[in-house]
């Protein structure tokens, strides 16, 4: 009858859908990091290339890239528990004090990646940047007695398009800023732009 023919239509386009929303949560499960909940690297650096090619990127668009400090140390000392908690902190981290739009991504060890869109200014960027490096310093390692160990992060900063326009200028960009802050006794900001200055001498 009409009737149960229009019911095995509604039952299949019920089967349809919820395929459908599995095979979306596979596909977005595929993309991340299953440590931290943030992309994978492949997918970060498809994100980034992607949003730098599209009409609506306009202005100056943030590369930050972070990573903890003395992250080995925490590992031998504490175990590799610990240091997997503190990498799901930082992946906890990074999803509250960034936007929804903005692209964060953990990209192998304890480095990760955050790609700030149209952001106001450079100046807006470092400001937060360093208010991330500030809330990172509140992060706790689990299973310390004495809580006398404190998490820091090192963080480089480029800009597109002032540093390049695709992902793996960037990264080289921030990566050499990142070492500077390094260089500079960790738990700090860089941006490139500065990096380069301090190389080749000027003030």
């Amino acid at each position: 009858s009409g009737v149960l023919a229009v019911g095995v239509l509604i039952f299949f386009l019920f089967i349809i859908r919820i395929n459908f929303r599995k095979q979306k949560d596979i596909l977005r499960y595929a993309e991340l990091d299953g440590l931290t909940g943030v992309l994978n690297r492949r997918s970060l650096e498809e994100k980034i290339d992607t949003w730098l090619r599209n009409e609506e990127c306009r202005g100056v668009q943030a590369f930050l890239m972070l990573d903890v400090d003395k992250f080995k140390e925490i590992n031998d000392v504490f175990g590799h528990a610990a240091g997997d908690e503190v990498l799901r902190k930082m992946g906890h981290v990074l999803k509250k004090q960034f936007r929804d739009s903005d692209i964060l991504g953990r990209i192998g060890g304890d480095e990760f990646v955050v790609f700030m869109k149209n952001v106001g200014s450079p100046e807006e960027a470092c400001r937060r940047a360093e208010s991330l490096a500030e809330y990172i310093r509140k992060i706790e390692i689990p299973n310390v007695v004495d809580g006398s160990l404190c998490i820091t992060t090192s963080i480089g900063l480029a800009f597109a398009p002032e540093h390049g326009d695709h992902y793996m200028d960037l990264y080289q960009c921030a990566d050499q800023a990142l070492y500077e802050t390094k260089r500079n006794g960790r738990d700090g900001v860089s941006v490139y732009e500065d990096t380069k200055k301090d190389l080749s001498g000027n003030p």
